[in-house]
């Protein structure tokens, strides 16, 4: 994992906790292709769409000519981590929750999308996620 984590809400602890909860037992998550379809990539499991909504946020994120792909391979914790503060700071807000958002939240909204922090599929993530920040 990146020495340190880019700016934004998530902290070191929770990204360690959701790739732990994504690809922890992998022997390399940089590398790792899954989901349902094997079209979530790397060690936070990012979906294409996933990635342009957080470039809609941060369009640095495709500077020299960045795409989905790298959040695999060389460099993709880092990468990954950048385009997570981007998402879930588009959907994570204050305004949007109606309240200063939690570590719940944003795993949350991680994995369930832009209303994840509602969604009771996302529930049971939230309970693999915390067990590892405990």
């Amino acid at each position: 994992m990146a020495e340190s984590k880019p700016p934004g809400p998530l902290s070191a602890k929770l990204f360690k906790a959701i790739q732990h909860v994504e690809t922890g037992r992998q022997k390399n998550p940089s590398t790792v292709e899954g989901g349902r379809d094997g079209l979530c990539y790397g060690p936070y499991q990012i979906r294409e769409e996933y990635w342009k909504d957080a470039c809609e946020q941060d369009p640095t994120l495709m500077e020299g000519g960045k795409t989905w792909k790298n959040c695999l391979g060389e460099g993709s914790f880092l990468y990954s981590e950048k385009l997570m503060q981007a998402y879930v700071s588009r959907y994570a807000t204050k305004e949007k929750l109606l309240r200063k958002p939690t570590n719940e939240d944003l795993a949350r909204i991680h994995k369930g999308g832009p209303n994840g922090h509602k969604s009771a599929l996302s529930a049971r993530y939230w309970l693999l996620v915390s067990e590892q920040l405990k």
